[in-house]
């Protein structure tokens, strides 16, 4: 649910916006005609920020930030180039994390951890050569010590924004599995996640 008192549901055929006073409903689909249509019809993931923009992830369009007029909505696309090394790294976006200082931390599949600035519209990447355990990463979450957790194929990392360093955790740890899932991650208002 979003400040407007919108609920929105991502799902493998397009996104829905869902007015929950008046029911009115909104249902937003890639349209290779349009291009300032949603980029992607499989949507992963819909999160609102600190300022109110809607960012989508998308299962091979890459992030779209939603801009609302009158008559519709239209979406700005990120998606990788690979001549630009300031790009989004993958156009698999499976979750969305703000931090304090209002930038996005993205976990993609296969493209490592993304970092965006959302004023300059750059993406910093962090792979498993700076110690992430995978670079399969389904959900992405914040702790109150300026800590993210991300849930991988190969264990959970512990990001520390601070340090910029990483710390692993594995099933010899004390997890259930060292393979995670899309969508199977959680923060609860008391802290848990």
């Amino acid at each position: 649910e979003d400040n407007a008192g919108y609920l929105w549901a991502g799902t493998k055929e397009g996104l829905a916006r869902i007015n929950i006073e008046t029911r009115e409903f909104g249902f937003f689909q890639h349209d290779p005609t349009d291009p300032q249509s949603l980029s992607n019809s499989v949507v992963r993931c819909v999160f609102q920020d600190s300022q109110g923009r809607i960012w989508i992830g998308t299962d091979g369009g890459g992030l779209n930030l939603a801009h609302f007029s009158e008559d519709r909505v239209i979406f700005t696309h990120y998606v990788n180039d690979p001549s630009n090394a300031a790009s989004i790294s993958s156009n698999m976006v499976f979750s969305i994390w703000e931090d304090e200082t209002g930038m996005l931390w993205l976990g993609t599949y296969g493209g490592e951890l993304n970092y965006f600035n959302p004023e300059t519209e750059e993406f910093c990447h962090y792979s498993e050569k700076d110690g992430l355990s995978n670079n399969v990463i389904y959900g992405v979450l914040g702790d109150d010590q300026n800590n993210l957790w991300l849930s991988t194929n190969r264990g959970l990392s512990k990001f520390n924004l601070n340090t910029r360093n990483f710390r692993v955790y594995e099933q010899n740890d004390g997890l259930q599995s060292n393979e995670f899932n899309v969508g199977a991650y959680y923060k609860s208002r008391r802290g848990e996640l």
